[in-house]
């Protein structure tokens, strides 16, 4: 029993200056070790966080030159829709003009066919046209379509007699 009142005793014994000392600098070298640690790791995250902010960047940057490039192929093909509207405008007038002059030729070729001479401004050689070109399944002439109106009565009175 003596033993363990003795034990007892020198744990509740204050401890010396120099045990103090001695057990001061171990918390101190624990702590700085944990400091030591703890600026290791907090450089660690700040390279982390500067790779990740370069590697971001990095990515916006191609992102950007991408969006650039796309914008740009947008234009293009904008201008070359403008350019394919206007030739197919011009096309369609070209087609209108000369759908006007088939429809011109034809009356001509039909009046020929019906056997009314005019003469022509030379005086060469007649031409024959008719009071109104002979019933057909062509559609109103693109060059005056009032004509249609005069001509499908002349047909009628012509037709009706």
């Amino acid at each position: 029993m003596k033993k363990t009142t003795q034990r007892a005793s020198l744990t509740l014994q204050p401890l010396s200056s120099a045990e103090l000392i001695a057990a001061c600098r171990r918390k101190l070298q624990t702590l700085l070790m944990q400091l030591h640690n703890l600026i290791s790791v907090n450089q660690s995250l700040k390279r982390s966080l500067v790779e990740a902010r370069s590697q971001a960047n990095s990515v916006a940057s191609r992102y950007e030159a991408q969006i650039r490039g796309l914008e740009a192929a947008i234009k293009a093909a904008k201008c070359d829709l403008h350019e394919q509207i206007i030739s197919h405008k011009e096309l369609q007038d070209m087609k209108l003009a000369l759908g006007a002059e088939i429809a011109t030729y034809w009356s001509l070729l039909e009046g020929d066919e019906l056997g009314f001479p005019i003469q022509a401004s030379c005086g060469s050689s007649p031409l024959y046209l008719s009071e109104s070109p002979p019933p057909c399944t062509r559609s109103s002439s693109p060059v005056n379509p009032a004509e249609d109106d005069v001509t499908a009565e002349a047909r009628s009175d012509r037709w009706s007699q």
